[in-house]
């Protein structure tokens, strides 16, 4: 991960190199309104700190040591077929973070989870989605989030690929689009 100034050079001092067993990437960085940034994707260690899957740092570029989301994915933690794929900013300050994953810090979590501005998860925040992988998750005017992936039911409530849910409580659905029939969305303006 590298930083590149107004000029278009690359900032020496901001320099990061995430780590894993298999393929590491960073898939989404998101800053905050401080200036801190986070990071996501499939890794499991930033500059020799565990961090699972998301991280965050300082604006100059050090991993930020009070942020610390613990273990993000299920049985095999150094496994990077497991990845954060989305991160939002909520506006009260919360993290939502989408992907495939089945854990958050030992909870059963799939796929979409929301934790506190220190990383903690909010245990008592469950959207229950079963299906194979979110991919994106977006903020909508009304205070709404829009969730899309290879999802198939949210809540008990039946979803094909899509679905609206209220930020504060996330069942059920507060839309649940019911086609494409079996299959998955991947992008959405």
């Amino acid at each position: 991960l590298f930083k590149v100034d107004n000029q278009g050079s690359i900032v020496p001092e901001f320099s990061l190199s995430p780590a894993g067993q298999h393929m590491v990437y960073i898939r989404e960085t998101v800053r905050q309104p401080d200036g801190r940034i986070l990071i996501a994707g499939a890794f499991n260690n930033i500059e020799g700190l565990e961090r699972y899957r998301i991280a965050r740092l300082f604006p100059e570029g050090q991993v930020d040591p009070s942020f610390d989301a613990g273990l993000i994915g299920g049985l095999f933690p150094s496994h990077t077929t497991e990845m954060i794929n989305s991160v939002e900013i909520l506006p009260d300050g919360d993290i939502m973070i989408a992907g495939r994953f089945e854990m958050v810090q030992g909870v059963s979590r799939r796929h979409l989870a929301r934790l506190a501005p220190d990383g903690t998860l909010r245990q008592d925040w469950d959207a229950q989605v079963q299906g194979s992988e979110i991919t994106e998750i977006k903020l909508l005017d009304s205070g709404e989030m829009a969730i899309y992936g290879a999802i198939t039911n949210m809540g008990g409530i039946e979803v094909h690929g899509i679905a609206r849910i209220h930020m504060a409580q996330p069942i059920p659905p507060s839309a649940a689009i019911t086609s494409p029939e079996n299959g998955a969305i991947f992008s959405l303006d």
